[in-house]
Parts: C-alpha cells; structure tokens; sequence
C-alpha cells in the first residue's frame, strides 16, 4: 500500500510476508515494530467523502479478496475494532500473471458520512486465492494512520451517540488464516460472510470459484 501512507516498520519484509504467527504479527503486520517517521503526515478523509487506497505490488497471487478497513486505535492491537468501509470480493488487488515490475491497482472506496470524526487506522487486508505453500492461506494487512474529519463540525452529545451507533452497526473486517480457526478455501476467492452494503465483486468467469471460510469461529 502507498496511498495512504502506511506506518514504517523497522523490518521493510513484514510487508511483503503474510501473517504467519498471530501473537506477533496481528494486527497490521505487528504492531510493537512500528515506529513513526518523522515527515508521516497522516492522510485526513472527510466523512461522506470518495477516496482511494493505491497498491503497489509485482505480485498479485491469482488475485483474491480484499477489504478496506477502520479502527479510532491510532496503535491498534489484537483487540482492535476494525469495521469495513468496503468489500472486494474477487480479483482484488488484481488478476492476472505476477510481474516483474510492480503494477499499481486503485481501490475505491467511500467514507461513512455519519460516523463521528477522529484519528484511527485505516486497514487494507487481503486474503489470496493462491495459497502460499501446498494448502497453505494467508491474510495481508497493511496499516495507514488517517484522520476522519467531520466537515459539519457537530459535537453534540446526540450526534456523537448517533456517529457511535452507526459505527457500530458496520461489520466486522474479516479475521482469518491467522491460527485462530477460521481459514479462506485455497484456489478460491473468499466471499465474506458480512460484506456491508458497500461492495463489489467481480468474477473472472467460470473457472474462478467463491468461497466462505471454514472453521469454528468464523463469523455467520
């Protein structure tokens, strides 16, 4: 992800790995080996507004399923809230053949207009339709610090209850592939089981199937 501008990792390769040991790496690819560069300005989104997260990658495994993200934990950790803002569902990032050069794919999405304003992460996670090795799935989940503007300015007791029910009432981003038994159906882009009302899929003909995920804790 370059758009918006991801937290900086002291190790660069942990955003080119999957997550692999849940205690150490969720969420955002591990959280306790951020540090914060100093020139980071976070990106800052009006409510109701259209943006875009940028991907930058040679390698697009197949393609896959993917959702953009949002937590108010500006240091997000395993008990964060993340709640989706969209669902892609099926050739996400995108399809084809890998690259030698990276290919940039542009995901759009739009902000709630009546959730409340404030500072948070903003998540893209993606979960392949390759597995990374023999029937082994992976879950992707690159982090961005952004702040959420309200551009009517209202601070009354009612609208910031009425921003906290509706932020609320989005789903859940989904958990998987992380050890904690529930896993995406390798060769097969996942469907989630809550998308929001915000989402696209978009098949690639006959030979792609959809998939949910399997497991005892996956969401219904």
């Amino acid at each position: 992800m370059v758009k918006p501008a991801p937290f900086v990792s002291v190790d660069p390769q942990v955003w080119q790995d999957g997550i692999h040991d849940v205690r150490r790496d969720y969420p955002c690819h591990g959280n306790t080996s951020f540090v914060w560069d100093a020139n980071l300005v976070p990106d800052t989104y009006k409510l109701g507004s259209n943006q875009s997260v940028a991907i930058q990658a040679s390698k697009v495994h197949g393609g896959g399923s993917c959702q953009i993200s949002f937590t108010y934990d500006r240091n997000p950790k395993p008990e964060s809230l993340f709640k989706v803002f969209k669902s892609f569902e099926g050739a996400c990032p995108g399809s084809g053949d890998d690259t030698a050069d990276p290919q940039e794919f542009l995901l759009d999405f739009r902000v709630p207009a009546n959730i409340s304003g404030g500072n948070g992460t903003l998540a893209w996670t993606f979960f392949p339709r390759l597995p990374r090795a023999g029937p082994l799935v992976s879950m992707f989940m690159i982090c961005a610090p952004v702040t959420l503007e309200n551009p009517n300015q209202e601070n009354t007791g009612s609208a910031v209850q009425s921003g906290q029910e509706a932020w609320v009432a989005l789903p859940d981003m989904l958990r998987a592939n992380i050890y904690n038994e529930c896993d995406t159906v390798a060769n097969a882009d996942t469907l989630f089981p809550d998308p929001g009302p915000d989402y696209n899929q978009r098949a690639l003909g006959g030979s792609v199937m959809f998939a949910f995920p399997t497991g005892t804790s996956c969401p219904t």
